[in-house]
């Protein structure tokens, strides 16, 4: 039985290195409007700049925005343990098809999860077409298709995926083992 699970805004905080990121370039975040908009379209919540699209290209084509991401508590320390008990898969989509941004997040990968290995990571903007059971994930679109593709959905809640339907949720990595033990006995009668 696979698992897999995404990285940005799963078990990486991609909104709060978004955020420094928007500060550090002179921008403004409306965080408070982001958190009550329940929309997966963080550039609505850029202030201050008349192109904010163009704002997440420019920080998101920063190395460092990407080699400098915190993980979430807990997260790694229960990544770890999932990967003694199962078959664990890190399914990410990078920024764009292009080496530098695999490289990037392998790198990533490798300084903070030295406990995977290169075939456990897998690139995909289609993660519905990847093999396995259950999968951890935030965006909201790919919730619903592999839900829709027979997969268990395990949700980490975000403002923007509130209104999405999984088959459990979380909101701290704490909780995940117990989360995955309740969709395996789910799993098991279906």
């Amino acid at each position: 039985m696979k698992i897999l699970i995404d990285m940005d805004n799963t078990f990486t905080d991609w909104t709060n290195q978004f955020i420094k990121y928007c500060k550090q370039l002179g921008y403004s975040f409306d965080y408070k409007e982001y958190i009550s908009a329940a929309t997966w379209n963080i550039e609505n919540h850029i202030t201050k700049c008349l192109y904010p699209r163009k704002i997440i290209g420019e920080i998101c084509e920063m190395d460092d925005f990407w080699l400098t991401m915190k993980p979430f508590k807990g997260a790694i320390s229960v990544i770890r343990k999932l990967n003694e008990l199962y078959d664990i898969r890190i399914a990410t989509t990078p920024w764009k098809e292009d080496n530098k941004y695999y490289a990037t997040k392998l790198e990533w990968l490798k300084v903070n999860m030295p406990f995977l290995i290169r075939n456990q990571i897998e690139f995909s903007g289609k993660k519905w077409e990847l093999e396995g059971s259950i999968i951890i994930e935030d965006k909201p679109d790919t919730l619903e298709i592999c839900r829709k593709a027979g997969f268990l959905t395990l949700k980490c809640n975000q403002p923007y995926n509130r209104n999405i339907m999984a088959d459990d949720d979380f909101y701290r990595w704490s909780l995940v083992p117990a989360k995955i033990k309740k969709l395996l006995k789910l799993k098991d009668r279906l």
